[in-house]
């Protein structure tokens, strides 16, 4: 079939079958996504549960765009299915002095 045949990148006009490629992207399926988490954020919780509170929306007063923007952000990234995180040693205890 065609699928896949849309990049999905929002390039080009809608010339020439714009039905068909707005069509394409509706059946567009977002692909897994893995998060790597580095574990001293997890504060003792788990991937899983960091994950969770981290895309869910916040609280904002209307005119806040900031986080009116960064709400639309959480919602499509809780889109994506097949989400999964690992959690990842803290890469050396001096890290901020190393640089």
């Amino acid at each position: 079939g065609d699928e896949g045949s849309d990049s999905g990148d929002g390039g080009g006009g809608e010339e020439g079958g714009g039905q068909v490629r707005g069509a394409a992207r509706r059946r567009w399926v977002p692909p897994s996504m893995l998060w790597l988490v580095q574990r001293d954020f997890l504060q003792g919780g788990s991937v899983e549960e960091y994950l969770r509170q981290a895309l869910q929306p916040v609280e904002h007063a209307p005119r806040d765009a900031q986080a009116g923007q960064l709400n639309a952000i959480r919602r499509t990234l809780r889109s994506f299915g097949g989400m999964r995180g690992l959690g990842l040693p803290q890469p050396h205890p001096s890290r901020t002095s190393l640089c």
